[in-house]
């Protein structure tokens, strides 16, 4: 329904003419992405989309921003990396326009994901919500939404929680905008670390990075973490299971 949501809205942008106020159409958008300046397109068709949102289906703005996000993932999961970072932009470019202001949207939906990491957490065992509870922001998708990352409120010492899926987007989209220095985590995906991505590991700006399959061994920044358990949520993760082969085996030690 989301995804039919954004169909609509894009039709409707594409068929309305602007109204008194608006600078740009979409005409000229797609103006300016024939002579290549694509960032200037989707900034124009970016706050189109908000203007059309805030006069006449304000209510589903979020939706919108969510679905563009989810959009993304998707582009991003069947191998569109040039049309996912595009995508994401876009979403970011959508939460910056927010009514609420990024931040403020950004904060929101953080303590929402904080609060689902650490509800789903694995504790006292190392798991992928584990790691994301114990991070201060998370680049994520969770429950069902974004995480609404937002690089302005990367204070110094930060602890960063990305989904490597992800790094493509943060290292485009987000990295470049954080202005502190920052400790980041990556879990929760079989893509390595550092990957494409080890000049990063050079950047001033980046203290550390704790990262699930580490596949560079002579970095000092770059530090291998586990796997650990499943999500709780999901039958493999079951604490209570381990916990028990847990005390079976000490009993067995003791009986030895």
């Amino acid at each position: 329904s989301k995804l039919l949501l954004c169909l609509l809205i894009h039709l409707a942008i594409c068929a309305t003419e602007p109204s008194r106020g608006t600078k740009y159409s979409c005409e000229y958008g797609i103006e300016l992405h024939g002579r290549g300046q694509w960032g200037k397109a989707l900034e124009v068709f970016a706050d189109l989309v908000v203007q059309l949102l805030q006069k006449s289906i304000q209510s589903s703005y979020e939706d919108v921003l969510d679905c563009t996000f989810g959009a993304a993932l998707s582009l991003n999961a069947i191998g569109h990396s040039e049309a996912s970072l595009s995508a994401f932009r876009l979403s970011q470019r959508l939460q910056f326009l927010h009514p609420l202001g990024s931040e403020k949207l950004a904060e929101n939906a953080q303590q929402s994901c904080r609060k689902y990491s650490e509800k789903y957490s694995s504790g006292p065992y190392p798991s992928c919500n584990g790691f994301r509870a114990s991070a201060d922001l998370l680049h994520d998708a969770l429950d069902g939404s974004s995480c609404r990352f937002e690089p302005s409120l990367v204070f110094n010492g930060a602890v960063v929680y990305v989904n490597a899926f992800l790094l493509n987007d943060f290292f485009a989209n987000k990295h470049p905008y954080i202005r502190a220095r920052y400790v980041l985590i990556t879990h929760c995906s079989d893509a390595p670390a550092p990957g494409p991505y080890e000049d990063v590991l050079n950047d001033p700006k980046l203290i550390a990075w704790f990262a699930q399959n580490a596949d560079l061994s002579d970095h000092p920044k770059l530090r291998p973490i586990p796997i650990g358990l499943a999500n709780p949520n999901f039958p493999h993760g079951n604490v209570t299971a381990v916990d028990a082969a847990r005390a079976a085996l000490d009993r067995a030690d003791v009986q030895a």
